[in-house]
Order: structure tokens, then sequence, then C-alpha cells
């Protein structure tokens, strides 16, 4: 068996195909015949992939393709260390390693196999666009310390593993850029070296090819004037009444004895005019037009010149071709492509050719006019519509059920939530679940068929509901000033009264908001409590931290700050306390209802002045040892409207990060002691004091003064 440190390898082939150009800088397997499947290979082993390989915790973001990974380091494959034969040596010795790379898709509606290719040693997951589309010996929800679950020995360390890819990989493939997306795991994080490596190839129908249908051939009828009379130029155009001409089918002219219809002779001009048939002009690629023209001649499309022969711009009905034709040159056929200006002027339904020619005398001997007109389009069924009526009927905290109008030829639907699709579905209706609450999203939704997807529709902005997870209804806290989620117990924050209650703290259940015990601080008369912060002491051990600081009339010498180690079980009890007297610097008096405490052992702690323009204050001393403190101005935190009124702060137990709540918002700050990040607006919350973290750092958990809901807020959001 080998040894724990044994050789990881990950190379891996998928496989997204479209036909001819679909893609760029990949590999075509031509079919072998023309409505055959497409093979391509959009990702080659040797290209180049952003990668991050160093070991830390990138939640789930980085999969998406919205992700921005630019700041990651970039390398040809194969990627690893340890084997001696990688194209780019990674960092050693991690659990996780982590993968992107962009591919093009042209068309997703024509892609109809994802095929995977890979050998794996030990385990990895691998997404399209955020979508999870394959996974191996690697747990569901894994983290970034998550071994992989089998390591792989012996010859199977070679072995290509064969997979088709399943339909919610097509789904999740858009028109332009998606990215593939791999996280490889070690089954130790003691491994000697890992590999990867990765191929993406892909199966598609082909794009039908262009037909050619004929819209005028040669001895077709025309309509014609060969009186010599001046028409102007409102001949030319589509809705010109030509009933009372002549007509008669080509070739027309005279002199020449080759005529199916002969013309009045010795004129200088004569004009000619049919109609023609576009049943979709978005599918019209081109116009070729063949023709004799015996001597000079310009042509027109619903009023619009698209060629001229021999005949000098602006002539008018008496002038001369430039050139005479003679000879073989008078049977012979002109063949061009007419310019884009020609594609511009066609119309659904009816459309208009017009054509003058000239003689290059008045007494010529002969004119000759003949004309084809050739259009190439693409068959096929005609993309439908951009959907219409684009509807919430119902937000709630975690999920927007939309609607739109059914559009005609769909056979499905594309949702796409902030410009990345989240779902394709038959009808027209789409329930968004997993969301966050009290939170902003856009949303448009495209309508495909199997000749494409339309544009998309209209976006739609969906707020969803502030998530309030239960009503806090204790007659015993009946004025919540503070709160902190615990170290010790799951679910639980610690909450107190403000002025005017006793020296207790309250363990709030944070599902149900039932009160679970009640925490006596022995020996301690509240003045004012109005925060609590939770830090850790020299031992290692869960310390509460309440901070008997408010002082609205500003009368206080000083104020207090009492810690307590929390605790370990939820029962009502008393607790000795130790005290720290911090008087703030220049002796000066403030009001307080904000403390934070840095979340390490014995870390520091700041107060927050509520002022118009309030500040944080830095407490200075060795105030653990000596029970006092001075409390020293820092950082500003700039003025607001109404003013900067700081209610309550929390740390973030996960990064260097703290909010501080003010009135009617929040200022979010970065690292210690705080540089100004920026400032958000709270939901509307009533008269709130109380702001804390969640565990993982991902919400913030509000309540206000009364019967109030314990409200959670994503932090995403601010």
């Amino acid at each position: 068996m080998p040894s724990r440190s044994h050789r990881r390898i990950l190379s891996l082939t998928l496989a997204v195909a479209t036909c001819g150009t679909m893609f760029t800088g990949f590999v075509t397997m031509a079919p072998a015949n023309a409505d055959d499947p497409v093979t391509t290979t959009p990702i080659a082993s040797g290209d180049q992939w952003r990668y991050q390989d160093g070991g830390s915790d990138l939640g789930t973001v980085w999969r998406e393709r919205v992700f921005d990974d630019s700041g990651w380091a970039s390398g040809a494959s194969q990627l690893g260390y340890g084997d001696g034969d990688e194209a780019t040596v990674v960092a050693s010795k991690k659990v996780a390693y982590y993968f992107r790379k962009d591919f093009n898709v042209d068309d997703p509606s024509r892609v109809t196999e994802l095929k995977l290719r890979a050998i794996i040693d030990d385990g990895a997951a691998v997404y399209i666009n955020g979508v999870e589309v394959w996974r191996q010996n690697l747990a569901a929800n894994a983290g970034h310390n998550t071994v992989a679950t089998t390591y792989v020995a012996g010859a199977s360390e070679s072995t290509w593993n064969n997979v088709t890819l399943p339909t919610s990989a097509l789904a999740a493939l858009r028109a332009g850029s998606n990215t593939i997306a791999v996280e490889v795991h070690n089954d130790s994080p003691t491994s000697s070296d890992i590999s990867f490596d990765l191929e993406l190839t892909q199966t598609a129908t082909p794009v039908p090819a262009p037909v050619l249908p004929t819209s005028i051939e040669s001895g077709d009828e025309w309509q014609y004037q060969d009186s010599g009379a001046d028409l102007g130029t409102v001949w030319r155009e589509r809705e010109f009444d030509d009933s009372g001409w002549a007509s008669g089918a080509s070739q027309l002219g005279y002199g020449d004895g080759g005529e199916a219809t002969t013309l009045a002779s010795k004129k200088i001009a004569y004009y000619f005019r049919k109609d023609f048939n576009v049943d979709d002009p978005g599918k019209v690629s081109a116009l070729a037009l063949r023709a004799i023209i015996d001597d000079g001649a310009a042509v027109y499309i619903n009023g619009v010149e698209v060629w001229r022969q021999n005949l000098a711009a602006n002539a008018g009905y008496n002038t001369v071709a430039t050139t005479y034709v003679a000879g073989a040159s008078e049977s012979t056929w002109n063949n061009v492509t007419l310019p884009t200006s020609a594609l511009a002027a066609l119309r659904a339904g009816s459309n208009t050719i017009a054509v003058e020619v000239h003689n290059d005398s008045p007494t010529s001997s002969d004119i000759s006019f003949d004309l084809e007109l050739t259009q190439t389009v693409t068959q096929g069924v005609v993309a439908p519509a951009a959907p219409t009526g684009l509807r919430v009927e119902g937000s709630q905290r975690f999920k927007a059920t939309l609607a739109w109008d059914a559009v005609e030829s769909a056979t499905e639907y594309v949702v796409y939530r902030d410009g990345v699709q989240v779902a394709a579905v038959p009808s027209p209706a789409f329930v968004d679940t997993g969301l966050e609450s009290n939170t902003n999203y856009s949303y448009t939704v495209a309508a495909r068929n199997v000749s494409g997807s339309s544009v998309a529709s209209a976006p739609l902005a969906v707020k969803t509901s502030v998530d309030n997870v239960c009503t806090i209804n204790d007659s015993r806290l009946p004025e919540i000033s503070g709160l902190v989620h615990s170290r010790n117990h799951a679910n639980i924050l610690w909450a107190h009264n403000d002025s005017g209650s006793s020296a207790k703290v309250y363990a709030v259940d944070a599902t149900t908001c039932a009160v679970k015990s009640i925490v006596t601080l022995s020996g301690v008369s509240a003045y004012d409590f109005e925060a609590i912060s939770i830090g850790v002491d020299g031992q290692g051990r869960s310390q509460l931290w309440v901070g008997d600081i408010g002082d609205n009339a500003k009368a206080r010498a000083n104020v207090k700050l009492y810690r307590f180690l929390e605790p370990t079980t939820l029962t009502d009890q008393s607790t000795a306390v130790e005290t720290v007297t911090v008087t703030w610097d220049g002796n000066g008096k403030k009001d307080s209802e904000s403390l934070v405490v840095e979340p390490v052992a014995n870390g520091r702690i700041w107060l927050v002045s509520k002022e118009w323009t309030g500040a944080i204050y830095e407490l200075q001393g060795d105030f653990r040892t000596t029970g006092s403190a001075t409390a020293v101005r820092g950082a500003s935190l700039g003025t607001f409207s109404g003013g900067s009124y700081a209610t309550d702060a929390t740390w973030s137990p996960t990064a260097n990060r703290f909010v501080i709540r003010m009135t009617n918002n929040a200022q979010i700050r970065d690292g210690i002691p705080g540089v100004f990040n920026r400032n958000v607006a709270l939901p509307t919350l009533g008269q709130g004091e109380a702001l804390a973290f969640s565990p993982d750092g991902k919400h913030l958990f509000a309540a206000s003064e009364g019967v109030t809901a314990l409200t959670r807020i994503p932090l995403n959001t601010l």
C-alpha cells in the first residue's frame, strides 16, 4: 500500500462542443458529413490556468463565473509539486488547491453532450459557472481543510474515469464566456506531491448550412417603361405605382434578336421594376446579382442604390452610358455580390428591385437587359422574442417567486440573477431559493428554442424581506441595549437592559428568543449598562465584558467596565466580576454606548463616544492588573446626516472588522483599530441599540427596545 505522501494527480478532460468557430484557441474535429455532430476541445493540456495554492478558506464564491480571480497566480498545466514533471510548481503540503479557467460557448442550445475524462488522485469537485457537475472521493460541502475520502493507489493512479456529465451541466452553460472551476484535495496535509491537468471537449449539433433560394430568375416577368420620358427618382421606391406600365418576360431589349420581350427602340433610358419576397431579413446573410447589361445601368432595392455600372452618378433620363458594350460582352453575365447596404434595405414581405438601363447613344442599334437575384438564407426555427411581463409574485426572506408572459415557439426559459444563469425552466414561472434576506437582486429572462436564445427581458429589481428570526417578548428584557454571541454555547446571545435596570445579563436563544438563563453580577450596582462584548483571557477562556459607560448628562468622572468568565452552563447564577475604571483622556466626560473587545488573548479594547462627531477611543494602561485605564481618542467617525451617534459596536469573530451602529445607518471599519471602509444603511429597526456579529462572521443580529424582533442581516448586503 502507498504511504500517505503518495502521488496525487488530477488530469481531466471536459468536452463542450459546438460547431464551426464557436470557440477560439481549441481543436475542432471535422464531421464526416455536414449534419454530423461536431467535437471541439476548448481547453487543452498545457493551457494557462489561474490558481490559488495558499491553503486559505475561499468559501464557495470562487466557483462562480463572475468571481474576480485577477489576483490569483497563473501558470500552464500540468500544475503541481513533488513529481518533477510540472510545468508550473505550486506551494506544497496544502489540503485544497483551487483552479479556474474561462472558455467560450457561442450557442449553448446546440451543445448536446458534455463529457469528462479524468485521472483523479485523490479527490476533486468540478463546477461550471458555479454549478457542481462532478465529484469524486470528496465529501459534499467539503471545506478548505477537508481531506479526500479515499486515497488512490497502484494502477488506479493512472486510470481514466470516463463520465458523461448530467444535464445540469448543459443547463449551466451560457452564451459567451463560461468558467470551469476545480478544487483538488489531498488525502493528507503532509502529502509529498500533487498534480493537476485538464482538458475540455464537447459535442454539439452543427449550424444548418445556408440554402440559396432564387428570388428572381431569368425569364421572369418585369414591369417596364420604354417611352424615354423623364421619371425623376420616385419610380425607384417600393411604394411607386407601376400598374400602368407594360410587362414582359426577360430578356428585354431590341436589336439583338435574343429578346423575349421587345422594347421601343432608340431611347436613352429604359426603366424596369419587379417585386420579390423576403420572409425574414435578419436571416438573409448575402444577396448575389447576375445581370446582362448593354450599355450602362443602376440597380436599386426599395429605393436604395446597390450597384452601378457604366453610368454616371445622378444620371438623368437623357444621360448616356459612359461606355458602350459590344460583341460577346453584350450577352455576358455580370456576377456581383451586393454590399451590406442592400441587406439593410430589405424588409419582411414584399420588396422591389428597380433598374434603369441606358444606351450609350440615342441612335444605338440595340439594348439588352436580364437579371437574376439570389438570397443566402440561414434556415431553421426563428429564435423566440424576448419575454415580457417579468414580475415578482412573492418575495420572502430567502426566496423570490417570478413569473412572465409565455413566448410563442419557446421551449424553455433561462433565468438570470445578477447576470448569472440560475435556472432553465419549461414554463414561464420560477421560484428562486437560497437567497439572502434584505438583499437587492436583479433578474432577467431569455426565451430559448432549437434555433437559439432571445435577447433578455427588461430587468426586474427584487428585494427580499428582512429576516426577523423571532420576537423577544420577555418582561425581564424591556429595553435591550447590548448584544453579543456566546463563544461557549451555540445559538446563544448574551443581552442586557439599558439604564435603570439591575446588574444582570441574559442568555437568549438566537433561534426562539427564549431566555435560557440569567447571570447576576455580584456586588455591582448598574448605573447605565450600554454595551457588552466578548474576548479571551490570558488562559484562552471566553470572557464577557459589560460596559457601564452611559452618561447622557456628561456628569460621570469615570465609567466602569466589568469582566467575568463566560458561564459554561446555562443556569441562573451569580458571578464575581473584576472592575476596570475608565477615565476619558483630558479628564473629559463622554457618553458612550459602544464597547469593542479584540477577540484574542488579552486583546485590546475600544469605546466609541456618542457625539455629533464621535470618535473611537482605545484603552491605555495595564488595566487588567491595576483596574484603571485611560480612554485615548483615536480615529474620528466623521459626520453624518443626523450626527454620528454611535449606539453599539460589534467585532467580527472571523476577520479584523467591526461595525459601528448609528441612529439610521452603520459604519464598517477594517483592521485594528479600524480603517474606515464604508457607510451603509440598515433596515428600519426602531430605536435600535444592540448589534452583534454571528459566529461565522457572515451576518449581523440586531434588536431594539421594547417588544422587538431579533433581526438577522446578511453582511454581504452591507
